[in-house]
């Protein structure tokens, strides 16, 4: 279907979605954050899609001009990535007016909420910061896989790859879009009644897109910055949730005796600044706060700055081996200290990872956390009630890929930082245009039932 065989109305939501981000160029200012100058500086802890897309501006544009481009090129392509996955998924769906505005408003929603509720107050689309490229080419990847779930077909398998693997370049998390592209294609091969080979075949697909995505980020790095590494900083992360969840006596579990008084060193102070679970408050909403509002100080001022201070004194100067000896350090102490914790560790990363969920589909606060989880658990419901039944399949079904997607990145974020908004507003307007729609089915084939009595 072509634009000039839309209604008037859905040219008007289209319109709305393209003059709002027009707005957010023209309105807001370039936004410099914490990660951003890694992004810039093509650091070899960032993945390599992002800092690339920069450099590309950079060498078309000029230092002094580029991010201003960048900024409202960011603007133009979430604009038209939501108005393709918009118009996709209404097309796909065969959904009304009604999911057309619940759509509109979702798709505009994170960019408003973000600013008003996250604690940086950033503007995504305007800000130089890897979701502003990760969030659009996840909405076409999801539309991708949705057709590839529902209707199957070459194409939309290796776009939906394509995708998983660009998107997984510009942040480690989204390694979850090629798992689930794996699970979809298993499925889509008992569906359709393959041969028993075929689900093997996939594995092994997944298996070689890791290889080459590893592939890429260390080719990137030598290119770039003559180190033939991939991200070195994937332990520091783990271990910052972990020692948060610890007791200074699970320290003699480690054998070497620098190690043991690094960790010593570490926990003494970030427990002297509040910033182990003993100082959280009672009830599992502060629990899960203050690990979240403690993360990043934890890891950076106390857990990054003793190891860096640690190396230059002791060891040297070496950058790039100074980094192998803190990611070798974390990773030790990770694993020493782990099982002493687990219990511990293991209920606060799911409540990190609840919290996920809940900020995947709305603002997180205490009065929030139960209707919003309720509200998932409805939607799952009527998946798997529709499917069951094989009513309303390929709604049902697109709805459930995205859940799947939801809980994903909501588990995967959890398992090494907190599930920030930025991190969580992926899956946000699908979930509401996916839910809508399933919902008006369902309300629909009940009407038609009721006129026929």
């Amino acid at each position: 279907m072509s634009f000039k065989e839309e209604s008037k109305f859905n040219l008007i939501c289209y319109g709305v979605i393209l003059l709002f981000f027009i707005a957010l160029a023209a309105v807001f200012p370039i936004g410099l954050y914490g990660d951003s100058e890694q992004f810039i500086s093509m650091h070899m802890h960032r993945e390599p899609v992002y800092p690339f897309f920069l450099w590309i501006f950079r060498k078309i544009f000029g230092e002094n001009f580029y991010l201003d481009v960048v900024k409202w090129a960011q603007n133009l392509i979430n604009a038209f990535c939501a108005i393709a996955f918009l118009r996709g998924m209404v097309r796909r769906l065969g959904s009304g007016k009604i999911v057309m505005t619940i759509g509109t408003v979702t798709l505009l929603a994170p960019h408003i909420m973000t600013p008003l509720f996250a604690r940086s107050h950033l503007v995504l689309t305007c800000g130089i910061l890897n979701e502003a490229l990760c969030l659009p080419l996840f909405y076409l990847y999801l539309l991708e896989m949705i057709a590839f779930a529902t209707e199957g077909g070459r194409n939309h398998m290796a776009i939906s790859a394509s995708l998983g693997m660009i998107i997984s370049l510009i942040r480690g998390s989204m390694m979850i879009c090629l798992i689930a592209w794996a699970i979809v294609a298993i499925g889509r091969c008992f569906f359709e009644k393959k041969k028993f080979y075929f689900p093997i075949i996939y594995v092994i697909a997944l298996f070689l897109l890791m290889k080459a995505r590893s592939g890429i980020y260390v080719g990137y790095n030598y290119v770039v910055n003559g180190v033939a590494e991939a991200n070195m900083c994937g332990n520091m992360n783990l271990v910052a949730n972990v020692l948060y969840a610890s007791d200074r006596e699970v320290g003699e579990s480690l054998d070497d005796e620098a190690t043991r008084n690094l960790f010593y060193e570490i926990y003494d102070k970030a427990d002297d600044a509040g910033l182990t679970y003993k100082h959280a408050e009672s009830g599992i909403y502060n629990m899960i706060n203050h690990l979240e509002n403690s993360h990043d100080t934890l890891k950076f001022d106390y857990i990054l700055q003793t190891l860096d201070d640690y190396y230059m004194s002791n060891i040297g100067t070496d950058y790039v081996e100074k980094n192998r000896f803190q990611e070798e350090t974390c990773k030790t102490i990770a694993h020493a200290i782990w099982s002493a914790c687990f219990g511990r560790w293991l209920v606060r990363y799911v409540g990190l990872s609840v919290n996920g969920v809940v900020r995947s589909v709305a603002v997180v606060k205490p009065y929030t956390v139960i209707p919003a989880l309720i509200m998932v658990f409805v939607a799952l419901g009527i998946c798997i009630y529709c499917l069951a039944k094989k009513k309303h399949v390929k709604t049902a079904l697109a709805l459930l890929i995205i859940l799947m997607m939801l809980a994903a990145n909501a588990c995967g974020v959890a398992t090494v930082i907190m599930c920030i908004s930025r991190y969580m507003i992926y899956c946000f307007a699908p979930f509401y245009i996916g839910f809508t729609a399933l919902l008006m089915e369902c309300f629909n084939e009940w009407r038609m039932k009721k006129n026929e009595l």
